[in-house]
């Protein structure tokens, strides 16, 4: 995760603007203008506002499950929901959702591994 990060933070090549997930989900509006203004891309507020709607999480899980379904269809297979590891791209889609999720071991280990780029990056302190 880290060399990933990383490798766009010092990207060189091209100008890369960094959004974190989180602030996605808390400032959606903020965050497109945001990312809008990143690209000079004039912001048409009905434009925006239809973008807003059409990307919250439940929209796209929404759609992502329409287009499974007719996949299946069109290969003449019956639709069958993915158990454990779904492979859908859009589970849960809560930020900081870790939090309930991982053990106190695992949560160090991250942080021991990533705590440098994640502080970097405003997601944690770097504990020892």
């Amino acid at each position: 995760w880290s060399t990933n990060v990383k490798s766009w933070l010092e990207c060189q090549r091209f100008p890369v603007l960094f959004v974190r997930y989180e602030k996605l989900v808390e400032e959606s509006a903020c965050q497109f203008r945001r990312i809008l203004n990143f690209l000079s891309i004039t912001i048409d507020e009905q434009k925006l506002c239809t973008s807003l709607e059409f990307s919250k999480f439940a929209n796209l899980k929404q759609t992502e499950e329409k287009m499974a379904v007719a996949l299946a269809e069109k290969k003449g297979e019956a639709y069958r929901e993915a158990r454990g590891s779904t492979g859908k791209f859009f589970n849960v889609g809560a930020a900081n959702q870790w939090h309930g999720k991982l053990n106190g071991a695992q949560i160090r280990q991250i942080l021991y591994e990533h705590g440098e780029v994640m502080e970097l990056c405003g997601y944690a302190k770097k504990q020892n």
